[in-house]
């Protein structure tokens, strides 16, 4: 049988591959660019602080009360509801 999966962070599909290279080619600037896809805002949101806290090397974040970042640990947590 043959074996199909729809994450890409599972099985990186060319279509996938071509539209983050396309993506990255789009940014302006003369550095390593990395693209990632993720399925929900959450995702996004504790991928991007992570992001931040290694490039920065500082561990605090600034959240904006009365926005909503996820339902994941790290989202809920910046709420701060």
């Amino acid at each position: 049988g043959q074996f199909t999966h729809t994450c890409p962070q599972v099985v990186p599909y060319e279509n996938y591959v071509r539209l983050a290279e396309r993506l990255n080619d789009m940014v302006p600037g003369d550095f390593a660019k990395k693209t990632c896809f993720v399925t929900t805002g959450a995702e996004a949101v504790e991928n991007a602080i992570k992001v931040a806290r290694c490039h920065t090397d500082r561990p605090a974040v600034v959240a904006f009360g009365g926005g909503f970042h996820g339902r994941t640990y790290m989202g809920m947590s910046l709420t701060g509801k």
